[in-house]
């Protein structure tokens, strides 16, 4: 909250002397953040005089930003539900692919194709969030068969945190395959497997959420091509 409260106050003293346009962003990952990053330095080479102010905060943060026009625009997840769009926003896909599991190099399952299912009760599963939310928690579990789906998964706040107790061998994560090349530089301490077995129900899409009535629609439908 005082991260946010902070860009708010820069953000307004920047504007009694800019005469940029403002487009505001929020993602969710420094996952999501990279592909993010990619377009917005596309945008800003044909349109030079639009200042974007970005902001990273959990999934349902970002929906309700959107949908109260703190945000023109949000990256989430959407992991198998888009269960808390409401109706006055519109998405678009701009990404998909599946999740993985990451494994410590340490770990000879990393040496595997896919990782086991039953491998899953062996040590803590992980996943990022920036803000205290259950939803990734949640939709996870819920593509496991039932016998899994008590197994312990814990919400870390930092991405180095997350991946220095993989690469330690300490627990595993699962991540957006795709996006980790863009946003992680550990591919030399961690292995990225699907999960044997379950790959048809860990496809997540990224979507892009913003107000269908926007008044930066136009703005907003280019930036996105």
């Amino acid at each position: 909250m005082l991260h946010s409260y902070f860009v708010e106050i820069n953000s307004l003293r920047h504007q009694t002397t800019s005469v940029h346009q403002e487009f505001k962003i929020g993602y969710f990952s420094p996952f999501e953040g990279a592909l993010m990053r990619k377009q917005v330095y596309a945008f800003s080479k044909k349109y030079p005089n639009i200042k974007f102010k970005i902001t990273e905060e959990s999934i349902e943060h970002l929906i309700s930003d959107v949908s109260l026009g703190i945000l023109d625009m949000a990256y989430i997840l959407d992991y198998g539900s888009q269960e808390f769009l409401t109706k006055n926003l519109t998405s678009k896909t701009v990404f998909q692919s599946t999740m993985v599991i990451g494994v410590s190099k340490l770990n000879p399952l990393s040496q595997n194709n896919t990782f086991p299912i039953k491998a899953l009760k062996d040590k803590p599963m992980l996943y990022y969030s920036p803000e205290k939310t259950n939803y990734l928690k949640h939709a996870f579990l819920a593509t496991l068969p039932e016998a899994y789906q008590n197994i312990p998964v814990a919400r870390v706040s930092t991405i180095e945190q997350m991946q220095t107790l993989v690469t330690a061998n300490q627990a595993n994560a699962y991540y957006p395959d795709g996006l980790i090349q863009l946003g992680s530089n550990t591919e030399s301490e961690i292995s990225y497997l699907p999960l044997q077995g379950n790959e048809n129900s860990q496809k997540f899409k990224i979507q892009s959420i913003y107000p269908k009535q926007s008044k930066k629609c136009n703005l907003i439908n280019q930036f996105l091509g």
